[in-house]
C-alpha cells in the first residue's frame, strides 16, 4: 500500500541528523526517501515533503539514493521535478534496473538541475550508464581505484581504453 503522509518523525530525525552532519563537516548527504517496513511507502507528495524538510535543515547539497532496497519507486519524472524545486537536490545515484535510460531521462527531464547522475549498484552497468549521461560512479566494490581510472578516462575521450580496463576487472565486479 501506498500512504499519503510519511511520518514526521522521520523527517525530523533525517533533518536533525543532516544538519548535525553539515556541522561536522559533511558536504554532502545521501537520502533515501522513507520507506517503512516491508508493504508502507509514502507517496510522492510525502516523499517531496521528507526531501524539503531535510534541504530546510541545512545548506550543503542532498544526493538522492534510488535503491531497488527501499521498493519505493522514484520515476524520472518525478526526480527531475525535486531537482527543479528543492535548491539542495542535485545529485542522484540510480541503482535501479535499466538504470542508463533512467539516467538519460533524469538528464534531459532535469536539465541543468541535475549536476551529478551517478552510476550505482557495484558498477555492474558502468559504461552503459556513462553513456547515459552519468558523470560518476558509486559502488561499494573493492576496486575503487580501477573503477575511478575506467570514469577518468571515460571522460577523458578514451572511451575504449575505458572498456578494456573495465572488462578486465568486470570477473570481479559479478
Amino acid at each position: 500500500p501506498v500512504v499519503d503522509t510519511t511520518s514526521h518523525f522521520s523527517s525530523r530525525v533525517a533533518a536533525e541528523r543532516s544538519r548535525r552532519a553539515q556541522v561536522l563537516g559533511a558536504r554532502m548527504v545521501m537520502l533515501m526517501p522513507p520507506y517503512h517496513g516491508a508493504t508502507i511507502r509514502a507517496g510522492e507528495g510525502a516523499i517531496a515533503e521528507f526531501f524539503r524538510t531535510v534541504a530546510g535543515a541545512i545548506d550543503i547539497p542532498i544526493l538522492i539514493q534510488d535503491a531497488p532496497v527501499s521498493g519505493v519507486t522514484l520515476s524520472a519524472t518525478f526526480l527531475a521535478r525535486l531537482a527543479t524545486e528543492i535548491a539542495q537536490v542535485r545529485y542522484f545515484k540510480i541503482e535501479v534496473p535499466f538504470a542508463a535510460a533512467k539516467l538519460r531521462e533524469l538528464i534531459q527531464l532535469g536539465g541543468h538541475a541535475i549536476e551529478g547522475p551517478f552510476d550505482g549498484e557495484e558498477s555492474i552497468t558502468l559504461i552503459p550508464d556513462l553513456d547515459a549521461g552519468a558523470t560518476g560512479t558509486m559502488p561499494s566494490s573493492a576496486i575503487p581505484e580501477i573503477l575511478g581510472q575506467v570514469v577518468a578516462l571515460y571522460r577523458d575521450g578514451r572511451r575504449d581504453q575505458a572498456i578494456a580496463l573495465y572488462e578486465r576487472y568486470l570477473p570481479l565486479i559479478n
